[in-house]
């Protein structure tokens, strides 16, 4: 997945408030459910493979999830398994600890073949309570992470494209002017 700022000053994607990294785009597919795909695992990210070899559990404590500024002209590539969390029934015996098993549980599966659309939101402004926090030095193409304070603010800009999975193996979603 690459994401492709074509506008003429930055944007900004992801920020928000929670343990998990934010997801910066999207997909749905295939028609004619174009049901939203769950890209990633919970804020604890266990499979029901991983409960079947310990126990679950998470820790108290999380980061809030970086800012990712993509400069004029820039782009962020992003890995995409090509599987989605789908929520399965485990019977608790099937858990390492079956006092922890909440009946239900997510598995990583490969998505149908199909036509799929991938969309991304960002933003034209960024939020922060501390100006000298509020930059960050853009690798080679461009881009960087903010952390707290810095939020995506402003006007939202989108982008959205279809691709056919899984044949197609690079999908750009470009944010223009």
């Amino acid at each position: 997945m690459r994401l492709v700022n074509a506008r003429s000053s930055p944007i900004y994607l992801g920020g928000g408030y929670g343990c998990s990294d934010p997801m910066l785009y999207e997909l749905r597919g295939p028609a004619p459910a174009d049901e939203a795909l769950r890209l990633q695992l919970g804020a604890c990210g266990y499979t029901c493979e991983d409960l079947q070899e310990h126990a679950g559990g998470c820790l108290a404590e999380c980061m809030i999830p970086p800012t990712t500024k993509i400069s004029a002209g820039g782009h962020r590539d992003l890995v995409w398994q090509m599987t989605s969390a789908v929520g399965v029934q485990m019977p608790a015996a099937c858990y390492a600890d079956p006092s922890t098993s909440e009946g239900s549980c997510d598995r990583l599966l490969v998505p149908a073949p199909g036509t799929y659309l991938a969309s991304a939101t960002a933003r034209a402004a960024l939020l922060c309570a501390d100006v000298g926090l509020c930059d960050c030095e853009v690798d080679a193409d461009g881009a960087c992470e903010l952390w707290d304070p810095a939020q995506p603010d402003g006007e939202a800009l989108g982008a959205t494209t279809s691709f056919a999975f899984p044949s197609e193996t690079t999908i750009v979603l470009t944010f223009h002017e």
